[in-house]
């Protein structure tokens, strides 16, 4: 796996878009201040890849790689695997509790390979051949993770080898064995148990079951062959029974017949019907005659309702005649209360005018009156400046009298004209009641010239309404006669139905002695003679028919006694065949039926018999094919558990890591040291300047520590894929972050060398550092810069 190219917007301190070219950069460093975001390049990248940011190493907490304020981080990493480009695309959106990455693509040119993040999971490590863990410990060594492998203890490391190499699968075919050995085990103990459930198979109880069989089928074919021998006795005795039966239901007939003594009254009411039905008829047709006298006569009467009209119109005429001398009067009472009114008026007027005349007068001459009322003898008067010698006569209220007069004057005037008023209204009222009453009545006059008096109508209408009266009550008695009639003939009906019934019972006995091969007389029209000739031959055939009865019933007795001597033989042979019957008489159907059901119960105990047998013979072989898979199973399970064949596996691999590694660590430490495993898988430093003198790796400085964890890492990168039970995808680069600070000079010198050396044989390396004198020696670097927005990454070439 080599990476081309990365884009990445809102992720961590990358607010807006980035886009990195890795093309040609076998050897390259990320360089920059603390914190501008040099490993989120690496998170990127791992991101894009699985979906994770190692530094929280947890697929869930994806929302603090977003941008503050950004809603969405977008991540796509272009790669090759065997020069074949890949491009893995994911998209984290922020929600109400956190983030979702629900987004996520794996494209390989137009191939869609993944389109969901289930899918790019298990597609990445397909493709890859290594899933987070593995990444992180062969690929990209995050901050803090980069000397864990050399300091692991021997367990926590066999794990991860285990994880490394794949070799789970051998710990999935030791869980598989285990349970492969548990299920057999249980089949083997269920099929022992089941075995028991066969106890009563036996050879025995096979040759029992068959000789019930044998003796079954024999009665079968002894009852078979003495079947038709009873049934012909069986129809001998249907025979008998029904000719003793029928000999006996004739006896019965001839005694049943009877002459009933009703039939001669039916003939006597009949006559009587039919004479009510000629009287009935005869009334019926003198009330039809006067009906069609009165109808014609009827028809060609004035009309009943115009003749109404007219005498109405009279008696109009009548009523308005005495409403017009009503409103005479009281027109002229009202003229004679018009002319009162009028007068009354008038005079009222005269008195205010006279009024109005006085207080004009009054009021003229009231200023000297109040002038007068001022004066003061001896003082000058105000109008003529003279003095007053005496005083004048002044009536005082004389003004006040004459106004109180004309109010009175004219409220006089008021009223009157007020009841003239109403009287005039009057008068015209009745003058046009008089004169609307005066138009109706010329009007009724007018429609009453030519008409008859009303004494003439009165009589006119009066002869037609008895006409009417007299054809309604002839066409009354036409429908009670009518409906006596019906009744009359429902009546005869009634008798002939009676006498038909009388009728049909005479030939219901006679047919019923038929029906027993006797040969009665004919019935013929005279039914009270037929009856009495068909009960007298009765009478004489009952003798001879009642002792034909006794000899059927002898010979119906002789044949059930061989029937049933023939049944009780096949009975007793059944008891002796061994058959249990619940009935001690049964008929044959039931015995066929028994003989059937045991035949049935016995074969089928002989075939439960037979496969129990061989059901025994195959649960057998089952359980030695049980035990032996078994204790396959059992075996394979303890060769493959993880202190046996898990853990050589792991010790081979680790000492193959040993001897890359420590190759490595030499060119790195310039001979001076080695890498070894001690009896316990822990790692040992080899002291190559001190006689080979072993340590534990936990003795060497921050310097050697670096070298010794570079050239672990180095050798994981290397030979995973090659030891690897499923074996994974060249791993064409590596990227380590930070580790370079503790080196000194000399140290530092040689892990430049080294990484140079790596990257000019087709790996590409990419380190994290703050060390100016190794990324000076870098020959690409990826300048990043953190601005007030955003963080930026510049390739720059040495």
């Amino acid at each position: 796996m080599r990476p081309v190219r990365l884009y990445a917007e809102g992720f961590t301190a990358f607010r807006e878009a980035i886009d990195v070219d890795f093309r040609t950069a076998d050897y390259f460093a990320l360089v920059g201040p603390t914190g501008a975001g040099k490993s989120s390049v690496l998170d990127a990248i791992c991101f894009a890849l699985y979906g994770i940011v190692p530094r929280y190493n947890d697929e869930r907490a994806v929302a603090p790689a977003i941008t503050q304020g950004a809603a969405e981080a977008k991540v796509s990493l272009t790669f090759e695997i065997d020069g074949i480009e890949h491009i893995a695309t994911r998209v984290a959106r922020r929600t109400k509790t956190g983030a979702t990455t629900k987004e996520a693509r794996l494209e390989r040119g137009s191939e869609v390979l993944a389109g969901d993040v289930k899918a790019m999971g298990s597609a990445i490590a397909d493709l890859i051949g290594l899933n987070f863990a593995q990444f992180t410990r062969c690929v990209l060594l995050p901050q803090g993770e980069f000397a864990r492998f050399l300091h692991d203890t021997p367990g926590d490391r066999q794990d991860l080898l285990v994880r490394l190499l794949d070799l789970g699968v051998y710990t999935l075919m030791q869980s598989r064995a285990s349970e492969l050995a548990r299920e057999h085990k249980q089949a083997h103990d269920l099929t022992q148990q089941r075995l028991g459930d066969f106890a009563q198979c036996t050879a025995e109880r096979l040759d029992e079951a068959r000789a019930a069989l044998d003796v079954t089928r024999a009665f079968r074919d002894h009852l078979r062959e003495h079947v038709p021998h009873i049934a012909q006795l069986d129809r001998a005795v249907v025979t008998a029974v029904e000719h003793a039966a029928q000999i006996r239901e004739s006896v019965t007939r001839l005694e049943a017949v009877r002459v009933p003594p009703e039939i001669d009254q039916l003939g006597s009411q009949r006559t009587a019907g039919l004479a009510r039905i000629s009287i009935i008829d005869r009334d019926l047709a003198t009330e039809a005659a006067e009906i069609d006298r009165l109808e014609p006569v009827l028809a060609a009467a004035p009309d009943g309702a115009r003749l109404q009209r007219h005498l109405e119109l009279h008696e109009r005429r009548e009523t308005l005649d005495a409403e017009l001398g009503v409103l005479a009067t009281q027109l002229a009472t009202a003229e004679s209360d018009q002319a009162a009114a009028a007068a009354t008026c008038d005079r009222a007027v005269a008195a205010a005018i006279e009024a109005q005349r006085a207080h004009d007068h009054t009021a003229a001459h009231a200023g000297a009156l109040e002038l007068a009322a001022t004066l003061e003898v001896g003082a000058p008067c105000p109008v003529c400046r003279q003095v007053v010698s005496s005083l004048p006569q002044v009536e005082p209220g004389a003004l006040q009298r004459v106004r109180e007069l004309l109010d009175q004057a004219r409220a006089a005037e008021t009223t009157a004209r007020a009841r003239r008023s109403d009287a005039d209204a009057l008068v015209h009222s009745e003058r046009g009641r008089h004169a609307a009453t005066i138009e109706q009545r010329d009007a009724v006059m007018r429609e009453l010239e030519g008409v008859d008096p009303p004494e003439s109508l009165r009589a006119s209408l009066a002869h037609i309404a008895a006409q009417r009266s007299e054809l309604e009550q002839r066409r009354r008695a036409v429908r009670e006669h009518t409906q006596q009639r019906n009744e009359a003939v429902a009546y005869i009906a009634s008798i002939d139905r009676d006498l038909a019934g009388a009728r049909d019972v005479c030939g219901s006995q006679r047919d019923a002695l038929v029906a027993v091969g006797l040969a009665p007389p004919p019935i013929g029209d005279d039914l009270v003679g037929a009856w009495q000739g068909l009960a007298t031959w009765a009478a004489a055939q009952t003798p001879a028919r009642r002792h034909d009865a006794e000899t059927a019933q002898v010979a119906e007795a002789a044949a059930i006694d061989a029937a049933r001597s023939a049944r009780a033989s096949l009975v007793q042979h059944a008891i002796q065949s061994g058959f249990e019957l619940a009935d001690p008489e049964p008929d044959i159907d039931q015995l066929r039926e028994i003989a059937a059901a045991r035949e049935q119960r016995a074969a089928e105990a002989a075939e439960r018999i037979e496969a129990g047998l061989a059901e025994i013979e195959s649960l057998q072989a089952r359980i030695a094919q049980s035990r032996d898979d078994h204790e396959v199973a059992a075996e394979l399970a303890r060769l493959l558990k993880s202190n046996g064949f898990e853990k050589w596996l792991v010790n081979e691999a680790l000492q193959r890591l040993v001897v890359g590694a420590s190759a490595t660590l030499e060119d790195l430490s310039g001979g001076h040291y080695g890498l070894a495993v001690d009896d316990r898988n822990d790692f040992e430093v080899v002291d190559h300047r001190n006689a080979d003198e072993r340590r534990p790796a936990r003795t060497l400085s921050g310097g050697e520590t670096f070298q010794a964890s570079l050239a672990l890492s180095l050798a994981l990168a290397d030979e995973v894929g090659a030891m690897a039970a499923g074996g994974v995808a060249k791993l064409d680069a590596i990227f380590l972050d930070e580790g370079f600070g503790t080196l000194d000079p000399d140290s530092l010198d040689v892990v430049a060398t080294t990484l140079e050396s790596l990257g000019s044989r087709g790996r590409m390396v990419g380190v994290v550092t703050h060390v100016r004198e190794l990324a000076e020696r870098v020959p690409v670097r990826f300048e990043v810069v953190q601005t007030a927005r955003t963080s930026t990454v510049t390739r720059v070439e040495a």
